[in-house]
Formats: structure tokens, C-alpha cells, sequence
């Protein structure tokens, strides 16, 4: 099913709206939830830990990609499409993988890769 009429994707399988943090990869439906999600990554990473630090008190754990999945699941409203390594990854393995990272250091930021036949597209990360 292509794009509708206001470049809306019901099928995310189908979507030009991908950003790629080079490990996991988002769809979305539409280009307004992808760049909200560009827009508040940063911020939602940064509240995130801060309610994890006073949950579990001096927690060293890095819940970046745990808050990014809480995110992503918060602004897209038509369903949930990921792939982890160029592979699809159900929305459980995708939690599982982010629980395990968590003893990480590293911390990979999101960049679009993809707009679509988008005149002004650009490959760009946000925020950084």
C-alpha cells in the first residue's frame, strides 16, 4: 500500500521514513513522527536515566537504547517495525537486546537515513 494523499505510510514495512542509529533501525509512518522523534531523542535519553538513576540509586547502567525503544513506541501510533543489523526484530527482542546492552559505554546517536524521492533530503543527524 503506497504513501496516502499527506505522505502517510499505514504499511511501516513500506515507509521512506527510516532513521538508523547504525545497530537499530526505525520506521515511521509519517514524516512528522519521524522528526519528532529526531527532536526529542536527546532530551528523552537525558529524563530517562535521571528517573532510572533515582529508581535504582547510582545506577551505571546506560538505558539509552531502552529509552529510545520507549520512545519510538510512544510516537509512532500505527504499529511497530524495527531491524536490528539489517534484520527485522520483533518489538520483545528488540527489549531483550536493549536489556543486555545495557553494561555498555557506548552510546550511538540516530541520523535519517532515509526521506523518500525528498527534494530537500539530506542524511542528518540532530541534536548533535
Amino acid at each position: 500500500m503506497p504513501a496516502t494523499r499527506n505522505g502517510i505510510y499505514h504499511n511501516l514495512r513500506e515507509s521512506k521514513y527510516v532513521v538508523s542509529n547504525s545497530e537499530i533501525t526505525f520506521y515511521f509512518s509519517s514524516k512528522f513522527y519521524l522528526n519528532k522523534f529526531m527532536d526529542r531523542y536527546k532530551k528523552h535519553r537525558e529524563e530517562f536515566a535521571s528517573n532510572m538513576e533515582n529508581l535504582l540509586a547510582d545506577s551505571p547502567f546506560n538505558v539509552s537504547v531502552l529509552a529510545d525503544i520507549k520512545l519510538y513506541k510512544t510516537i509512532e501510533k500505527r504499529g511497530f517495525f524495527a531491524s536490528f543489523q539489517n534484520a527485522r526484530i520483533t518489538e520483545n527482542d528488540l527489549n531483550q537486546y536493549a536489556l543486555r546492552s545495557m553494561t555498555s559505554r557506548k552510546t550511538l546517536e540516530w541520523v535519517i537515513i532515509q526521506y523518500g524521492k525528498d527534494k530537500n533530503f539530506q542524511q542528518r543527524q540532530v541534536g548533535v
